[in-house]
């Protein structure tokens, strides 16, 4: 089932594993947005923040990219991406909204 060589590690699993190990990859990025990187990163732009994520976790985007364009689910990338714009654009509002609080 594993194979574990000094410069790869090959597993075998049916598509309903590797889909599984996909979701949590887009769930572990989604909560480390929401609890991790969104406090780091100061810009006022939603794209320069998906891409500030992006390279940090540029290792799991890459092995997400190849799962689910595999299993011909692309549209979970896209999805994940405007996930991310969202939750800053939410963040920056959110943050907005507390500031005009204090200042009246």
């Amino acid at each position: 089932m594993i194979a574990i060589s000094s410069k790869s590690i090959v597993i075998e699993m049916d598509k309903k594993d590797l889909w599984h190990i996909g979701t949590t990859l887009v769930n572990g990025i989604l909560l480390e947005v929401q609890k991790k990187w969104i406090k780091y990163h100061k810009e006022v732009d939603g794209n320069k923040f998906l891409e500030y994520v992006k390279l940090q976790n540029y290792i799991s985007f890459q092995y997400l990219k190849e799962i689910f364009n595999y299993l011909n689910r692309m549209d979970i990338i896209e999805t994940l991406e405007m996930d991310i714009v969202t939750i800053y654009v939410e963040s920056c509002a959110s943050n907005d909204n507390n500031l005009q609080k204090r200042d009246t």
